[in-house]
């Protein structure tokens, strides 16, 4: 929704279902979304943020032996 954003700016289309859910499909752009190529780039870009967020809590997790981090 973000990208989104920057992309087309403040539109009503942006907080309704996509056509694709159901949405009507006349109020979107024809050629609305974003390639292939751009949702794997942010997907290794999102991929590369959490590693180390995700690598600290594991080691985090085997430090310690708190009753609470089971559930997490």
């Amino acid at each position: 929704m973000g990208m989104n954003f920057v992309r087309y700016g403040a539109k009503s289309f942006l907080l309704i279902a996509l056509p694709s859910m159901g949405g009507p499909s006349e109020l979107f752009p024809v050629n609305y979304g974003f390639p292939l190529w751009v949702v794997y780039a942010v997907w290794v870009v999102v991929l590369l943020l959490l590693y180390p967020a995700c690598l600290w809590f594991a080691r985090l997790k085997q430090r310690r032996n708190d009753w609470w981090l089971t559930y997490l």
